[in-house]
């Protein structure tokens, strides 16, 4: 069970949590800030990630 911090809220998470993860840059952000519409920037708000042109933020469990 290792930790994890969200870029963006600067929380620390447990691995075992649903997070999201862009399919292409590897931008993450925690199911908080997810939820929250916290997850935006210049390329998009919400499941389009908003750190790249190209990628989508998927699901993903790191354990």
């Amino acid at each position: 069970m290792a930790p994890l911090i969200c870029p963006i809220c600067h929380q620390q998470w447990d691995d075992s949590f649903l997070w999201y993860v862009c399919n292409h840059c590897g931008n993450k952000c925690c199911p908080h800030c997810m939820a929250s519409g916290k997850q935006k920037g210049p390329y998009g708000v919400g499941t389009k990630c908003g750190q790249c042109f190209q990628g989508w933020m998927k699901e993903k469990r790191f354990r």
